[in-house]
């Protein structure tokens, strides 16, 4: 089989041109403006593209990852905006100024080492095929390398140099089924994931989009949880919804980390809070967000909640009560009249009967339930804010003369769900 390759022309359209991005991001000035930085790549002992494209492939060629020299106006990558895994639009409009760092790293003689071929190694991508009116043409896709292209272009001021990479072929279709765009979106997320599994410069944001494109398990529950309850992140539900959940998705908050979620069933918080109680304590959130307007959340926030909701919608007042202390439905409208009480909203009239929160006048936000500043230990935050409301608004409820205090059965759970031995004292004086 001849290989015709398509170099001007995207052919699918989640793919962007690695060239054509530094050129829009890069002025003749800034070119103009770079230093002479060094490159030491040789690769004259290597098969070129153009050469390489001369042969005659066998079936049992197809199979095989080739080493090649080739020219980065080949290159294509897969755009995470455009419903990609990859993040070559991103890594040139923030990396530019971490990859001259790169570069200016002094060698052994205190010079700029500039880009050097032993550093760089070699890149991986693959040929994708398209039918293009009744013939077969193929395209290559880069799913590693971003940073060390953008380093490359830097380093020779713009002009088209190649890079060592190693190209494999998708294959045309898959028992017998002709496999379509997302089928080599897929495979090509794989193997760029279990990349960047290892790579500590792919940050949780890139991780989960090239795990969800590669079907991984734990990513696409992630995502359906994150759907089911209505949340978003990053803004790939705009990209994967159909309408009309496509156009409401607008609306939905969006958590700023995926921490404690991004594991799937039976992982993270699943397993630590169970199911039912992130679920209650995402809702809970949403509901609260209504009233302090906020559109993001952390989650540490739902992190917070959860714990409250394991411990008192499961745990009674004693070992062997027969009911918990409260339902689901109770704690949350708990949660959501304190948060109403504080932002002046709600009739506070709700509390007359209790004690309220001793913070003055200051309006309350989710970012309140966060592990940030100096105490990150959320048993501490929650009973900072919620004693002693809590147990007034358990006396208060049950139509009880006394409430609930250290020695409650679901405060003792409550308690060990802390982390932090110097804060213990601090805690029981709360609920005490």
């Amino acid at each position: 089989m001849k290989i015709t390759l398509i170099k001007d022309k995207p052919l699918y359209s989640d793919l962007v041109h690695n060239l054509s991005l530094f050129q829009k991001a890069i002025t003749e000035k800034d070119i103009l403006e770079l230093p002479d930085w060094h490159d030491n790549s040789d690769y004259s002992h290597v098969i070129s593209l153009d050469k390489f494209l001369e042969k005659d492939f066998s079936a049992e060629d197809m199979e095989k990852a080739h080493i090649v020299s080739v020219p980065i106006d080949a290159i294509w990558s897969s755009e995470k905006s455009k419903g990609g895994f990859d993040r070559p639009v991103w890594t040139v409009e923030t990396g530019i100024k971490k990859c001259k760092d790169s570069l200016n790293i002094p060698n052994g003689n205190g010079e700029p080492k500039g880009y050097k071929e032993e550093d760089a190694g070699i890149l991986e991508g693959i040929f994708r095929p398209k039918m293009k009116n009744g013939k077969l043409v193929w395209i290559l896709v880069k799913y590693i390398g971003n940073n060390r292209i953008l380093m490359k272009q830097l380093a020779n001021k713009g002009k088209v140099t190649n890079v060592l990479m190693s190209i494999r072929f998708h294959k045309l279709e898959k028992e017998g089924v002709k496999l379509k765009q997302k089928d080599y979106i897929q495979n090509e997320a794989e193997r760029h994931t279990t990349d960047a599994g290892d790579r500590s410069g792919q940050n949780e944001q890139q991780k989960f989009f090239s795990s969800y494109r590669a079907g991984r398990k734990n990513a696409e529950y992630c995502f359906k949880f994150l759907r089911e309850n209505l949340l978003n992140y990053e803004g790939i539900m705009q990209q994967e919804l159909k309408s009309p959940q496509k156009e409401e998705c607008e609306n939905w908050l969006s958590v700023s980390s995926l921490n404690g979620l991004k594991d799937g069933y039976g992982n993270g918080f699943f397993k630590k809070f169970g199911y039912d109680n992130v679920r209650a304590a995402i809702g809970t959130v949403i509901e609260i967000a209504k009233t302090t307007n906020e559109t993001v959340v952390g989650s540490s926030s739902i992190e917070a909640l959860s714990i409250m909701f394991k411990c008192f919608t499961e745990y009674g007042k004693t070992r062997d009560a027969k009911s918990p202390m409260f339902d689901k439905e109770q704690l949350q409208d708990f949660f959501v009249m304190v948060f109403e009480s504080k932002n002046s909203i709600a009739n506070i009239s709700k509390f007359s009967a209790l004690e309220g929160p001793k913070e003055g006048n200051e309006k309350w936000i989710l970012k309140k339930l966060s592990a940030t500043g100096g105490v990150k230990d959320l048993v501490y935050i929650n009973a900072s804010l919620f004693w002693p409301l809590l147990p007034n608004y358990w006396s208060s409820i049950n139509n009880k003369v006394h409430t609930f205090s250290k020695d409650c059965f679901a405060v003792e759970q409550f308690l060990k769900e802390s982390n932090d031995k110097n804060l213990k004292k601090d805690i029981l004086n709360k609920v005490s």
